[in-house]
């Protein structure tokens, strides 16, 4: 894997340090901050923003920044990648599907109190999570978009906001959670979400995304 400016990209580490979310029952008292992709919703688009750079797709990048006037070309060659899919994707209004995490953030919207925390920051990827949490009756009371960066300080900011109540940071990337195992809260739970999609096929994935941004250039 190339070298990345997100902490998100390390790959999965020792799990063992966590509770799981299949072992976790949303409570009216409790607070819950969900990840977005990979536990919300499917890892599939995290997976194509993960597929090593290739020289070949620069083109293809080039015709879609230009596409939808995204000025992205000087930056990661990944990250490009993922914002320009995600207006591609916008574009042609293709649906995110539901991920492993999707029935209890439900839940903790229903009877608790829910946030969610991605690194999604680009505008389409911001709009594309909008859509789908109203599209499904899913409604936190913040959507946290921090981009490539820890997440521990809006961690903290919840602990602060929620003293007496015990809070739950369901995350699919173990860096992130393992930012906070140091200086944890008293009330802080730490949940690893397992991906429930199959092993990625990168040539499907690499194809898919391909298609993807072609149709949209195309259109």
């Amino acid at each position: 894997m190339t070298r990345s400016l997100d902490p998100a990209m390390a790959p999965v580490g020792d799990t063992r340090a966590f509770l799981h979310l299949r072992d976790i029952e949303i409570s009216e008292n409790g607070v819950y901050v969900f990840d977005f992709d990979g536990v919300i919703v499917s890892s599939l688009e995290d997976q194509i923003y993960k597929l090593e750079p290739t020289p070949v797709e620069r083109d293809l990048l080039r015709a879609a920044s230009e596409k939808f006037h995204i000025r992205c070309g000087s930056m990661d060659q990944q990250y490009q990648r993922h914002l320009l899919y995600q207006a591609a994707a916008a574009h042609l209004d293709i649906p995110i599907e539901k991920g492993p995490g999707f029935a209890k953030a439900k839940k903790a919207a229903e009877i608790a109190r829910l946030f969610v925390l991605t690194a999604r920051s680009g505008w389409y990827a911001i709009e594309r999570c909008r859509q789908f949490l109203q599209q499904n009756g899913l409604f936190p009371i913040e959507t946290y978009h921090v981009g490539r960066v820890r997440k521990d300080r809006q961690i903290h900011l919840v602990l602060k906001e929620f003293p007496d109540r015990p809070v739950y940071y369901i995350e699919d990337s173990t860096a992130h959670l393992e930012d906070l195992l140091q200086d944890a809260e008293a009330n802080l739970n730490l949940v690893f979400s397992a991906s429930s999609d199959q092993a990625p096929d990168f040539d499907s994935l690499r194809a898919h995304c391909e298609d993807v941004l072609a149709r949209a250039i195309a259109t």
